[in-house]
């Protein structure tokens, strides 16, 4: 399990039945191509961003209680109680990669950093003070 934001959850928007297709060899393609069916849409429709833990959220243990299909064990934390909802997806999914516990930065990072970074390079940059805030309000809402 891992946290998929604002951005990624535009992949399962690409009409196509097989969707592995548009990952490429070893994910290679995923990065550009979430950031090609963000410029479909943004294009199309005022787009907004949400990412909730309002119930629970998972993160990864070694011992961990559930088993991933495409990751590793897990557990889930209760009561979590986090929306974070905004206009700007690459602002949101910054925010929230910033905000995002250190023991799961890895495979979040690796899921999200990518396309964070290449749509920041398309639709502009992000203020980092809305990051170091939100880390402020919000501490350890991914921790274990």
């Amino acid at each position: 399990m891992y946290a998929s934001f604002s951005m990624k959850n535009l992949f399962g928007m690409i009409p196509d039945p097989l969707r592995s297709w548009w990952h490429g060899p070893r994910n290679r393609m995923i990065a550009q191509n979430i950031l090609d069916i963000n410029k479909v849409y943004h294009s199309i429709f005022n787009m907004f961003g949400i990412c909730e833990a309002v119930k629970g959220i998972a993160y990864m243990h070694p011992d961990g209680e559930y088993a991933g299909i495409y990751s590793s064990r897990y557990n889930i934390k209760e009561g979590q109680g986090v929306v974070a909802f905004g206009r700007n997806l690459v602002e949101l999914d910054s925010m929230l990669l910033g905000i995002s516990d250190p023991s799961q930065r890895n495979i979040v990072d690796v899921i999200n950093r990518a396309p964070i970074s290449l749509a920041q390079a398309e639709f502009g940059s992000v203020d980092r003070n809305l990051i170091d805030e939100a880390r402020d309000k919000v501490q350890g809402w991914m921790s274990p």
